[in-house]
């Protein structure tokens, strides 16, 4: 028991550092691309953090373990609320836009009344998973295209310009118009001359461009070879994490929620420190909103995709509406100014520790 319980702090140490990775370069390579802090915090920090839950639910899911990857995304869902909200909130008062608040806080609280409507009849199928799948992408797609300001930011031509060409200076087609402009002999002297110090500016910038060409191909090489590894950490912790949870004394749907759930909102707690400290308050909401939103629509879309989820009567009765009551509480609390004071995110804090403590005493471990 005692190497199961070390195996499974590996695996989730694998996942985490393996999401680390990948957010990291795959933040690095958008940066490259001028994608804003919010778009990077709603979508590829979000899935990325997300990445955990959905290697380890699908994994289990595919294996036949549908409980586990039901109690993760459940389990991480209220994590993120009741734990990360509450931790960050209780330092810090968390200021939440107002846009953000009335689309996407609605959005997620839809998502969560969505999947606990698919599993009412005790059964999410594939073809509901499909339908879950394709609101994620139909989410992330509608969220870009409303964003006309953002899509601004997608300087994709430029950069493959600035990467794989070497500009021309704008001078050449100036002087190539006057020398038909039927000038006298000092004047094309003077032209011979302008095209000799032009040409020899633009040898000094071509070498310039290319050794920073250079650059940005092996920095956007390296980040890809990052990301790449990043994937099979965590597809390596996602495995493992599988076979270990299989020793536990303890049903596969509270190990789900209590201890899949917390190792894998890891990353989104880490994000959520480092975001609060350099002051960037869109990219934490936006991740744990992205998250939870990711958590229901991805991570359960590709589960149900992998192996059709199986709902026990228990969650149905208590867990889904524990999980839509705490997200609507996030919702009230920040309605009126749009902020989350301590007193409030010490609320979620309590209630998510009197989750936690249910879930041990139900499990026996208490």
């Amino acid at each position: 028991m005692l190497f199961e319980v070390g195996l499974f702090v590996v695996s989730l140490a694998f996942l985490v550092k393996g999401a680390d990775l990948i957010v990291d370069s795959a933040a690095r390579i958008a940066k490259q691309f001028g994608i804003s802090d919010f778009i990077i915090g709603l979508t590829i920090v979000a899935v990325g953090t997300s990445l955990p839950e959905l290697a380890a639910s699908v994994t289990a899911s595919f294996y036949g373990d549908t409980a586990l990857a039901v109690g993760n995304v459940i389990g991480s869902n209220v994590a993120n609320i009741g734990l990360i909200v509450g931790i960050v909130g209780a330092i810090t008062i968390i200021k939440i836009d107002k846009e953000i608040h009335t689309r996407d806080g609605f959005f997620m609280l839809l998502a969560v009344i969505l999947f606990y409507i698919f599993a009412l009849d005790g059964l999410i199928s594939r073809f509901e998973g499909g339908f879950l799948l394709l609101l994620f992408f139909a989410y992330i797609m509608f969220f870009l295209a409303v964003k006309k300001k953002f899509r601004q930011e997608f300087k994709f031509r430029q950069y493959i310009s600035e990467v794989v060409g070497v500009r021309r200076s704008a001078a050449i087609p100036e002087l190539e118009s006057n020398l038909y402009a039927g000038l006298d002999y000092y004047a094309y002297k003077e032209i011979l001359k302008g095209i000799f110090f032009e040409l020899r500016k633009v040898l000094t910038t071509a070498t310039e461009e290319i050794a920073e060409q250079s650059r940005q191909i092996k920095y956007l090489i390296k980040q890809l070879v990052f990301l790449l590894l990043g994937v099979i950490i965590v597809v390596v912790g996602a495995q493992l994490l599988v076979q270990s949870v299989d020793a536990f004394p303890i049903p596969h749907l509270v190990t789900g929620m209590l201890f899949v759930s917390v190792g894998t909102s890891l990353p989104e707690l880490a994000v959520a420190f480092s975001a609060i400290k350099k002051k960037y308050q869109n990219i934490m909401v936006g991740n744990l909103i992205g998250s939870n939103i990711t958590n229901i629509f991805l991570v359960a879309g590709f589960s149900a995709i992998a192996n059709p989820l199986v709902i026990t009567p228990q969650v149905i009765g208590i867990f889904f509406p524990f999980l839509i009551g705490i997200t609507w509480l996030l919702l009230v609390f920040s309605r009126n100014d749009h902020k989350l004071n301590r007193i409030e995110a010490l609320t979620l804090l309590v209630i998510y520790t009197g989750f936690f403590a249910y879930l041990l005493a139900s499990s026996g471990l208490i």
